[in-house]
């Protein structure tokens, strides 16, 4: 039994390496499965969640090199982009992502955001978070961005609508007054 618990023991030990933080974790995962899109993907998310997206760009392009059908990397690489103001890339990744997969609503917005922010664009602002809402009704994101693109483009009739839809699921939002 001694010898069990030592055994699990130095196992536990040299596993805690490996969980130590996503970035190790999914390091490990793609040094066993090196050709797979998975780790990459999910290893260059944590990259940019820790800020340091030529490392994670850098992922996603290995990822889209072993699969360039797999949207998601698009969807990541394109966050990465837009977090380093190279919001060209950034929009063609997110129109690539569409492409392959429709069904992220993540997508529309991030691409919604980036044509209020950056371009101006309303109407394609308008459409993305149209769409946004119709693969996900309840997000507030899309319905209070909805309203702030009608009312950026000057419809402020239009704007009302997802302004009390907003508030009527969360009235304590002051920002949405």
């Amino acid at each position: 039994l001694a010898l069990f618990l030592v055994s699990l023991s130095i196992l536990t030990f040299n596993f805690v390496k490996v969980w130590g933080n996503s970035v190790s974790f999914w390091s490990d995962v793609i040094e066993h499965y090196p050709e797979s899109k998975v780790p990459h993907n999910n290893r260059g998310y944590m990259y940019n969640e820790y800020k340091q997206y030529d490392l994670a760009i850098n992922d996603f392009n290995k990822g889209i090199s072993l699969d360039s059908g797999y949207g998601r990397l698009y969807l990541n690489r394109g966050l990465s982009y837009q977090m380093q103001h190279r919001n060209d890339l950034a929009l063609k990744d997110y129109s690539k992502s569409i492409s392959l997969d429709s069904t992220e609503p993540q997508t529309y917005l991030n691409r919604g955001s980036l044509y209020t922010d950056v371009y101006g664009k309303f109407d394609s602002v308008i459409q993305d978070f149209k769409h946004a809402l119709l693969l996900d009704p309840n997000s507030l994101f899309a319905i209070n961005n909805l309203g702030i693109a009608y009312y950026k483009k000057g419809n402020f009739d239009d704007a009302l609508l997802p302004f009390n839809k907003s508030l009527d699921r969360n009235p304590s939002d002051g920002n949405i007054y």
